[in-house]
């Protein structure tokens, strides 16, 4: 029993806190629609300086996948992240960046899914406070340091570094479903393009009766005039 000194120095029983009230579980999925995140956590570095291009940087998947109470990838899985281009950071305060790409995500019965990344290019983050605070120390350094705006121009940007264990968002380009036990992925609709010409069923009614298209008679050619024969004379 625990005892807390109360008023007047007298022993109280301290009441016991209440317990926490256990989370809900999360709602099973019966389906993992187009653009869903999938969460990967990298097993290599990826940065934008010193990689060549089409390098494969592995992950692995953070949780396990259950559509409709089927395993469809199991925690681990793992993934692999293109870099298509990266530059690393230079002079003149220019940072670094590197583009990636997701290859399809293999599933549990041998299928792939098909992912992007919601930002093909990764850039340095800086925030607006940080952004903020540079601007005000340059500022400062121009009006009260001689020859800091020479400085400033051969000042080396920042580079996209991540470091194994960093976890990265991907979103599903597919659909993915369970039916009669199997799994099933399926591809986007075709974007509709509002200058695109519909293609009925049947053929729509015109809204002004066309004109009938009569072809012209042939004509005969013009003849060529006769002349009347002249008199003859008989002899006497």
């Amino acid at each position: 029993m625990c005892l807390t000194l109360g008023e007047r120095g007298r022993a109280t029983e301290a009441t016991p806190a209440p317990s926490a009230t256990p989370s809900a579980s999360p709602t099973p999925l019966k389906d993992l629609p187009i653009s869903s995140s999938l969460f990967f956590v990298l097993d290599d570095t990826l940065k934008s300086y010193g990689v060549p291009d089409d390098t494969i940087v592995r992950a692995h998947l953070k949780s396990a996948l259950v559509i409709d109470g089927v395993t469809v990838a199991e925690a681990g899985a793992p993934e692999q992240i293109k870099i298509l281009s990266s530059h690393g950071a230079s002079a003149g305060d220019q940072s670094g960046y590197v583009d990636i790409y997701f290859l399809p995500f293999p599933l549990k019965d041998g299928t792939a899914l098909s992912l992007r990344a919601p930002t093909m290019r990764l850039t340095p983050r800086v925030t607006t406070g940080q952004e903020s605070t540079i601007g005000i120390a340059d500022t400062v350094g121009d009006i009260f340091v001689p020859y800091y705006f020479l400085a400033s121009q051969f000042r080396k940007g920042k580079n996209v570094v991540l470091k194994p264990g960093f976890v990265l968002r991907a979103r599903t380009a597919e659909s993915l479903s369970i039916e009669h036990g199997a799994v099933v992925v399926k591809p986007a609709a075709p974007i509709a393009v509002a200058t695109s010409t519909p293609h009925p069923a049947f053929d729509p009614m015109p809204m002004v009766t066309p004109t009938p298209f009569l072809p012209k008679k042939p004509q005969a050619p013009p003849s060529a005039p006769v002349s009347s024969p002249s008199p003859t004379t008989s002899p006497q």
